[in-house]
């Protein structure tokens, strides 16, 4: 018989989650610039390294009366009140949710929802060795991490 490796469970508490990325308009308000290249107000921002995507999470806690998750050097704590990036589990859970559909957006394929848009077999080939979870492996999600 072969052997595999035991798999590590990782479990996910509740946790709340922008429902779109965070746009160039919000990161110039907090930021008070806008390093995208593609301009667009509603746009999703771009060219942002995690640090200051972290760095912006601190400001906008800050603005909003929370306290900030990250100190100078990048770390999280996790007690604090404030908003913070998700972690990779929370990313995908997020990202594929409970997987009771063929396609994150449900089970009708649709260009629309894929950016740049894809045809169904090229995102089925980027999809392809990616594990989706049954509605039995995650906890309930819950609806302040950014995305």
């Amino acid at each position: 018989s072969t052997q595999h490796p035991p798999q590590e469970v990782v479990r996910v508490a509740t946790f709340w989650m922008a429902e779109t990325e965070t746009t160039q308009e919000q990161w110039s308000e907090v930021m008070s610039s806008n390093p995208s290249l593609k301009k667009g107000s509603n746009h999703p921002v771009e060219y942002v390294s995690w640090e200051a995507a972290a760095r912006f999470c601190n400001r906008l806690s800050e603005r909003e009366g929370f306290s900030r998750c990250y100190d100078d050097s990048f770390r999280c704590d996790f007690s604090k009140s404030g908003y913070r990036l998700p972690t990779c589990a929370e990313h995908f859970l997020a990202s594929f949710g409970n997987a009771q559909t063929t396609y994150f957006w449900g089970n009708n394929w649709s260009d629309e929802y894929c950016v740049p848009p894809l045809t169904k077999q090229r995102f089925k080939q980027m999809t392809a060795n990616t594990r989706f979870l049954s509605q039995n492996d995650v906890p309930s999600l819950g609806s302040k991490a950014l995305s």
